[in-house]
């Protein structure tokens, strides 16, 4: 009785194993466990075949293509790309430009509708025109653009100016020295 429920176990692994030799994963390197014998008389149960493991899996034949810096939505300056502008041209509607700490001397242009600016540190992310550049960040035309949590500063006319656009805001924002409008 204990040789046919072996032999059925066995019977049972062998097939859920897939043992027909094919490559599918389910058939790869897969042994059974000894079946228990209490007697010296019975004899040993079979081992079921067993199948190599590829030479090559399909993970290490696969290339995979360098990381988009915007597929995740958040384009961060300067670590993904070296300037502002760079990183609001490249932008999409819904993405967020992330600004680290640091100043940063030049003029953004956005036209780009429905994307976020916004900066790490109010008090550390400085954009500073350094009295020579019109604007910090000039939206034009682009709406429901935000620019949040940064300071523009030294501007001849204006740190943060939208035109001819619907659905914008400014949050926390620090602006000194700007000829025109701050904001």
């Amino acid at each position: 009785m204990k040789r046919i429920a072996a032999v059925t176990c066995v019977a049972m692994v062998m097939a859920a194993c897939g043992s027909d030799g094919g490559d599918d994963a389910a058939s790869e390197a897969t042994t059974a466990a000894p079946v228990p014998q209490s007697t010296a008389a019975l004899e040993p149960a079979e081992e079921p075949a067993t199948t190599d493991a590829p030479a090559t899996t399909a993970a290490e034949t696969t290339t995979t293509a360098a990381p988009d810096p915007a597929a995740d939505g958040v384009l961060s300056v300067p670590a993904e790309f070296d300037t502002i502008q760079a990183a609001v041209d490249a932008a999409s509607f819904g993405d967020l430009v992330l600004i680290a700490p640091g100043v940063y001397n030049e003029s953004v242009d956005v036209e780009t509708d429905g994307i976020t600016i916004r900066g790490e540190s109010r008090n550390e992310v400085v954009l500073d025109g350094g009295m020579e550049l019109d604007n910090g960040i000039r939206v034009l035309g682009a709406s429901n653009v935000a620019v949040e949590n940064l300071t523009g500063m030294n501007y001849t006319n204006n740190a943060v100016f939208w035109i001819g656009s619907t659905g914008y805001r400014a949050s926390y924002i620090n602006t000194y020295r700007t000829g025109d409008y701050g904001i």
